[in-house]
């Protein structure tokens, strides 16, 4: 149901912001009442979205950098 939706999405958001503060995966699972799996997955989806939206932001014809590992050591 939409209630249980939005409760999941509450939850899910504290588990983030809840990591973010130095919190560990097993201390969050017991504060929200769920397995650490739970957790574990929240966390790395979260990470896996700030990627993307941050790759987004850097520009199709960006050179590359040696950070990114895709150039042979040349220098910027």
């Amino acid at each position: 149901s939409a209630a249980s939706a939005d409760l999941r999405a509450q939850r899910d958001q504290l588990i983030v912001e809840l990591y973010r503060t130095g919190m560990t995966q097993m201390e969050i699972a017991r504060i929200a009442g769920v397995d650490q799996s739970v957790v574990s997955r929240r966390v790395c989806r979260d990470r896996r979205s700030r990627i993307a939206a941050a790759m987004e932001l850097v520009p199709p014809d960006a050179p590359p950098t040696v950070q990114d590992g895709t150039t042979k050591g040349e220098m910027r």
